[in-house]
Order: structure tokens, then C-alpha cells, then sequence
């Protein structure tokens, strides 16, 4: 049996060996390798020696970092069926980084049917539903009757803090619904415990027949009106295009937008900040 004394002194190096040897940090940010924006929700999978070792999520930055032990590491990134690697090597006492790139146009459509329904949906608390938003010239002048759709990202305080386009409404419209959509503030979307989160959310923007309008609404700032019974919209007898022909021998052949978001478009489309 070993004297109590080499007992302690093997014990003491041993804790002291460990305290040479600390935890450092692993950091890094995963990027879309077509638009170099940050890829929120990426997987990043760090394996070593004994394999994978830490799974990890990206934030709404891009970003991740994990305590971990010195070594040589490959950092596998993945996002929907699109996935790169990379290599790195801690080093005692030193912070290490290694960022990623993926197609972030690959797979993200599943990412927002997770996210668009959440328990309390976030609500718009300064949209005026019954008012039209501005036109453009061309819309005017082509009596356009047309649809926006975009994906907003509300962040826990209700602020938009991004958009994609699910559909353009053409007609020199984009830069007059980027900035409509810049000027909404929400009351946020909030988890199962009333906790405000961040969330996704599937706005539209209408611009009605402008000649429509002025006719049988009487102002151009107005949205079609609820009449009748059962309640109902006052273009609710208008055909949706392609439906049909329609006032054929008309100067205004009127046909309603009644596109629907497509999430598939979604994954093809950079994130725009408003």
C-alpha cells in the first residue's frame, strides 16, 4: 500500500494537470454562400477524436460557439439538404473560429412552417385595413389590380426586422410595399406561457383597380368596402384572373389578384431589410 502522502501528491497533480488543461471557446458564424447572409437555424455538428462531440443551432445572427477542450476538430454544416465542412484546431487558452457556408436556398421552407404559427400570432396594432396604399404611375395608368406577399420576421418587441418577397406585385409597386411594410409595428407573437417571441409572418398588400375604385367606392384610398348580407366584400363579384373573359368590350377588363403565398419562392429569396 502507497504511503498516504504519495497518495496526495498523485491526487494533487492530477487536479493540477486538469487545471492546465481548460475548457476554451469555439465560435463562429454560418453564412449563405450565394448572398453572404446570416443563416439562422443551422445545424452544426462538431466532431473529434470519438466523433460527434456537440450539436449545435445557429442564432438569428448566424452565430454559435460551444465551450470545449483543445484539439482538432471538423465542423460539419448543415441546412435543409444543403451541408459543407471545415476544420479547426483549439488550441489551450485560445478562443478559435471557424465560419460556414451553405446554400441557404435549400430546405428553408420547412424552417418557416415551424415558425408561422406560433401559440399567439403576432397582430398589427397601427394597420389601417380599410385604407389602399399608394400607387405608382404605372399602376394607374394599367389599371393593374394586383397582390403583394412577403415573409416578416417580428422580432420579440414587434418590430419588423426583415421581409422576403413570397410574390412581387410588378407594376413599380416593390419599393411602395417595402416601405408600407417598414412602417408596421406589432404586438408580438408570444409562446404557450404569454413569453414575447420572435416569429415569421405572412403579410399581403392589395392595390385594387384604381378606376374600380373611383367609381364605385369613390376615393382612391380606400379598400372595397364589407356590404350586404352575408357580409361580403363589394368586388366580390369580380372573376380572379385568368377565370375568364370579363368586360371584354371595355376600356377597364377588371380581374381581381387573387394569388395565394407561395413558401416555395421563399427559399430561392434573400432576406431584405426594410
Amino acid at each position: 500500500m502507497r504511503p498516504l502522502h504519495t497518495v496526495i501528491a498523485l491526487v494533487l497533480a492530477m487536479v493540477s494537470s486538469a487545471r492546465a488543461d481548460p475548457l476554451s471557446q469555439l465560435s463562429g458564424r454560418v453564412l449563405d454562400a450565394k448572398h453572404g447572409t446570416p443563416v439562422e437555424s443551422a445545424l452544426v455538428l462538431v466532431s473529434g477524436p470519438s466523433g460527434i462531440e456537440h450539436q449545435l443551432t445557429t442564432d438569428a445572427a448566424g452565430h454559435y460557439r460551444v465551450a470545449i477542450k483543445p484539439g482538432s476538430y471538423i465542423l460539419v454544416f448543415v441546412y435543409g439538404t444543403a451541408r459543407s465542412s471545415g476544420r479547426v484546431v483549439v488550441e489551450p487558452g485560445r478562443n478559435a473560429f471557424l465560419e460556414g457556408r451553405v446554400d441557404a436556398t435549400e430546405g428553408e421552407v420547412i424552417v418557416i412552417r415551424d415558425r408561422i404559427r406560433p401559440p399567439v400570432p403576432p397582430r398589427p396594432t397601427n394597420h389601417k385595413w380599410g385604407k389602399a396604399p399608394p400607387y405608382s404611375d404605372r399602376a394607374v395608368l394599367e389599371d393593374a389590380w394586383t397582390k403583394a406577399w412577403l415573409l416578416l420576421d417580428i422580432d420579440q418587441r414587434g418590430k419588423v426586422l426583415r421581409i422576403k418577397w413570397l410574390k412581387r406585385p410588378g407594376y413599380d409597386l416593390e419599393k411602395i410595399a417595402i416601405a408600407e411594410v417598414g412602417k408596421l409595428a406589432f404586438d408580438p407573437a408570444r409562446d404557450a406561457s404569454g413569453k414575447p417571441i420572435r416569429t415569421w409572418l405572412i403579410w399581403s398588400i392589395e392595390w385594387p383597380s384604381a378606376w374600380w375604385l373611383d367609381k364605385f367606392v369613390g376615393t382612391r384610398a380606400g379598400m372595397p368596402p364589407i356590404v350586404g348580407f352575408p357580409p361580403r366584400r363589394m368586388d366580390d363579384y369580380i372573376p380572379c384572373k385568368g377565370s375568364g373573359p370579363w368586360h371584354m368590350g371595355s376600356l377597364h377588363k377588371t380581374y381581381k389578384d387573387c394569388s395565394q403565398p407561395d413558401l416555395k419562392v421563399a427559399a430561392k429569396e434573400p432576406w431584405i431589410t426594410p
